[in-house]
């Protein structure tokens, strides 16, 4: 399977440590796994210019968007990791998000699909609303949820080895 994991960490801490892990089982499962950090691409939100429609899915913004946009069509799966900052996935991954639109058709396919979450709150609640965003655009898009590991109390970079979110990620990877 080819997989396409896209991260949002700029510190690249927690998160990215989950991202490592499922990359790793799925590595080790003989998937083809390609990783893409969001935070290091200079990517625009979604003008809703409706231009794409018109281009055959290419959008009017020169960025590195571009440059992702076979990557995102190839892939049998994509697997979102992410910290939570305030209440929803990473600025920079949500713009990459928010682009899907101009290759929307292209992106109703059949794929498998996964979410990667760390947080420093104890509340689920807090996690919600990016699992709600995650849930919302993925049923749209018709793909197939693998799991959604989420690890909670993670505010310096290293507070994830002390959960059991990193043999989960693995695990993950190695069973998408």
């Amino acid at each position: 399977m080819k997989i396409l994991v896209l991260t949002g960490s700029a510190r690249n801490g927690n998160s990215s440590k989950l991202a490592d892990a499922f990359i790793e089982g799925a590595k080790e499962a003989g998937h083809d796994v390609s990783r893409i950090n969001c935070a290091k691409l200079k990517v625009g939100g979604c003008l809703g210019c409706n231009y794409c429609y018109k281009h055959d899915s290419i959008c009017c913004q020169k960025d590195d968007f571009a440059s992702l946009r076979d990557d995102l069509v190839a892939a049998d799966a994509i697997v979102f990791a992410s910290p939570v900052y305030y209440y929803g996935l990473s600025s920079q991954l949500r713009a990459v998000i928010d682009r899907f639109y101009a290759i929307d058709g292209k992106l109703h396919a059949p794929k498998r699909t996964a979410l990667l979450l760390s947080l420093a709150d104890d509340a689920e609640k807090t996690a919600m609303p990016a699992r709600v965003h995650y849930e919302g655009f993925t049923s749209y898009l018709g793909w197939s949820d693998a799991g959604q590991i989420i690890a909670y109390g993670c505010t310096e970079p290293d507070d994830i080895l002390k959960t059991d979110a990193i043999a989960k990620a693995r695990e993950l990877g190695k069973n998408i």
